[in-house]
């Protein structure tokens, strides 16, 4: 596409370029709850799953859950007692669990790397984890629910480049790596910046929200050299739209042609993560590791990738969507166009938006999931580098 060349000065790619950024430093931090009995009141289910958990995965002895059980819940005394239970044994255990399961899985990858891949690895694992502030407790800027939750809230809105260029030659390899990659962000907070329903109101307005018509432009457009200053007019009567021919050159067929390309490529994202495409990357992978020792350790790596999203309840603090917070690409001037448009809605809003875990076994499965991901989304970026 004959886009022209963007400047991108923004805070999440002024971050990617080294800027920086505080460590996560919150998984033992707690806010106190001593005095906000309202959320005791809101919260008594989930209470009541976070003791059972508590118990069963030993944050929470047997001689703390009877004193809990005898508690006056009507007292001053018996608030407290909770309060303490909660932020002093449960709330410290589950840190820790998060700890130790994030530790494990990063001592999987460094123990068996090769050596080339660690120190970049290392530097963008940590950076990846520098832009998620991981709250254990109840979110301070959660005025709506007021009930206790995990938050996970990006710092800033960031990008995650994912540069294929290195494996061009290959087209197996290269359909393989971009299957993985989908594959894996799945179990993020990120979502792909083709986003095709940034224009989806516009193509409402402009062609009654007719995507046979805003293909035909494309295909048009592509037969002319892929050039934007086409006549409009001479294009409505080629194609039998002169009744579009107004709105069309009120808006320009830019974001018509964005809307379609982004289409396209979010097809090309849902069809790489079939069952049958997840077969073919780990075969692709597996036979070009025979010749690649970090191609192979990555395929290593990917087999412990999870089958399926954990699907958990989420909420969102404020209007702006989670999918909005975080974006990955892979290079297009496209999607480049697409994240510019992201930010500076968000941008204009002021919003920002938490992703709310209950502290159920759900909780952990998907932050497992999570981490696991994580380092693995790092692994994929320090390969094609």
């Amino acid at each position: 596409m004959n886009y022209s060349p963007t400047a991108l000065k923004m805070p999440w790619y002024l971050a990617l370029n080294k800027a920086y950024v505080p460590e996560v430093g919150t998984l033992n931090e707690t806010p106190d709850q001593k005095t906000r009995f309202g959320t005791f009141e809101k919260s008594i289910d989930s209470i009541g799953d976070m003791l059972k958990l508590g118990k069963a995965k030993g944050f929470i002895s047997d001689e703390r859950i009877q004193d809990v059980i005898n508690i006056d819940v009507h007292s001053h005394n018996g608030m407290e007692l909770l309060a303490d239970v909660i932020t002093n044994d449960f709330w410290q255990g589950y840190s820790t669990h998060l700890n130790t399961m994030r530790g494990a899985i990063e001592q999987r990858y460094l123990s068996e790397m090769p050596d080339e891949l660690k120190a970049r690895f290392t530097e963008i694992s940590n950076n990846h984890l520098s832009f998620q502030k991981l709250s254990i407790g109840m979110c301070e800027a959660d005025t709506y629910t007021e009930k206790f939750k995990i938050t996970i809230t990006p710092s800033e809105i960031f990008l995650t480049d994912f540069d294929l260029g290195k494996y061009k030659f290959d087209s197996r390899i290269e359909s393989a790596l971009f299957s993985l990659i989908n594959l894996t962000m799945r179990h993020q907070l990120e979502c792909a910046a083709a986003a095709h329903g940034e224009y989806e109101w516009l193509m409402e307005e402009t062609l009654d929200g007719n995507d046979e018509i805003a293909n035909k432009i494309y295909q048009y457009w592509q037969q002319h050299n892929e050039d934007f200053e086409l006549d409009i007019e001479e294009m409505g009567k080629e194609l039998g739209i002169e009744s579009y021919v107004e709105g069309i050159e009120e808006i320009g067929i830019e974001p018509i042609i964005s809307y379609v390309a982004s289409m396209k490529l979010e097809l090309k994202i849902t069809r790489s993560m079939e069952d049958e495409s997840a077969k073919q990357c780990l075969s692709a992978l597996a036979h070009a590791g025979k010749e690649d020792k970090n191609i192979a350790f990555l395929h290593k790596m990917a087999c412990y990738l999870p089958n399926k999203p954990v699907h958990h309840a989420l909420e969102n603090v404020g209007d702006i969507s989670m999918e909005y917070q975080a974006l990955y690409t892979f290079g297009s001037q496209l999607e480049y166009s697409l994240v510019e448009s992201i930010f500076e809605q968000t941008y204009q809003t002021g919003e920002e938006a938490a992703l709310m875990l209950e502290a159920t076994e759900l909780g952990l499965s998907f932050l497992q999931n999570y981490f696991e991901s994580l380092y693995l989304k790092s692994l994929i970026q320090a390969v094609l580098e």
